[in-house]
Order: structure tokens, then C-alpha cells, then sequence
């Protein structure tokens, strides 16, 4: 269990940071402002109005950056458990990396209470949330080969 939570540490940084700078790109592109979508993030605390609040504060973005990560550190243990000790390929990392993205997607948005959701959708379209996951995605897959290259 120790390795996994290494290895779940290691997975969540670039996956986190990927995330994160994937959503303040699409804030930025959809004329949302960049801050909006990490701020978006801690409407389980403050309520659906902060999904257009645009500037940074401690309040909201420095709650919605940690609620974030700690949602990213959640995909990454889940991943790294599924993965294993198992030596993988880049192919099979990716393949992870997606589905656990897609599992995330479907459990955020389809299985936990709304208010528990990540709160994009009060500052993204779809098809930009679709983007974050993307990017998340991809972050999760480069975690997870970092944290192989660590041993």
C-alpha cells in the first residue's frame, strides 16, 4: 500500500497541474476569464454563484485549487491501485489515463450529488469540459509513467 500511495503522489502532480492549466486555458478561450473555472471548483463551499466569479481571492481559488488537487489525488490513487506494480507500457499508461479520466467524468457528473461535482459546468461548456477531462487524461497517463521512472 505504501508504493501506490507513492505512486499516487508522484501520478497527481502533472495531472493535477495539466488540469488545472487545461481549465484556465478554456476559461480564457470561452471569454470566461481564467480564474472562473478554478473558482467554479469550490461552489460545494460558497454556492453556484462563484461559477462566474473571474478574479483570484484565497477564498475561492485557493479553495477550489486545493479542492481540485485533492479530487486529482483521489484519480490518482484509484489509478495507481488499478495499475499495479506491474511494469506498463506507454499504450496501456494512456489507456489508464482515459478510462480512469472517463471514470471520473461519469462519477462526477452522473453518480455524486451535484454540489460535490467539480463545478465546471457552472464555467465551461461541454465540449471545453471535455477538453479538462481530456487533459486530465493525459496528466494521469504522464504521472503515471513518472512515477514508474522514479524506481
Amino acid at each position: 500500500m505504501r508504493n501506490v500511495l507513492a505512486r499516487a503522489l508522484v501520478t497527481a502532480a502533472p495531472a493535477s497541474a495539466a488540469t488545472a492549466a487545461a481549465l484556465m486555458l478554456l476559461g480564457r478561450k470561452e471569454s470566461r476569464g481564467a480564474l472562473t473555472p478554478l473558482n467554479a471548483s469550490s461552489h460545494w463551499l460558497y454556492g453556484d454563484h462563484v461559477g462566474r466569479k473571474r478574479s483570484a481571492d484565497l477564498a475561492h481559488t485557493g479553495v477550489g485549487l486545493a479542492t481540485h488537487h485533492l479530487a486529482i489525488m483521489f484519480w490518482s490513487l484509484a489509478l495507481e491501485t488499478a495499475l499495479g506494480d506491474k511494469k506498463k507500457t506507454l499504450p496501456e499508461l494512456a489507456l489508464a489515463g482515459a478510462l480512469t479520466a472517463a471514470s471520473a467524468a461519469a462519477f462526477d457528473y452522473l453518480v455524486v450529488p451535484r454540489r460535490l461535482s467539480p463545478g465546471w459546468e457552472l464555467a465551461l461548456t461541454r465540449k471545453a469540459m471535455t477538453g479538462a477531462f481530456a487533459a486530465m487524461a493525459l496528466g494521469l497517463a504522464a504521472g503515471a509513467a513518472a512515477a514508474r521512472m522514479r524506481r
